[in-house]
């Protein structure tokens, strides 16, 4: 979004932002460091890291949550608020 915006702003052109787009977020040594902090921090070995980073994306209904109940006390929340009486 930032390079968009500089675009508009005149700032920068579009071929400028492409080029910039194709350069690496992180150095090498960055990407090594931080992944080590956050495999330490999560307490995983190299390989359950790993296994993290590939698996494939779990929703989040898999998981339990209140979301129904929520869902089920809004409907009533509008019913009542919005009656006719």
């Amino acid at each position: 979004i930032h390079l968009s915006d500089l675009i508009m702003n005149a700032e920068l052109t579009r071929d400028q932002a492409l080029t910039e787009l194709e350069k690496p977020l992180y150095s090498a040594e960055d990407l090594q460091r931080d992944s080590d902090y956050v495999r330490k921090k999560l307490g995983f070995s190299l390989e359950e890291f790993e296994q993290y980073l590939t698996a494939a994306p779990k929703p989040h209904s898999d998981y339990a949550s209140d979301a129904a109940l929520a869902q089920h006390l809004l409907g009533w929340h509008r019913k009542l608020r919005y009656r006719t009486t």
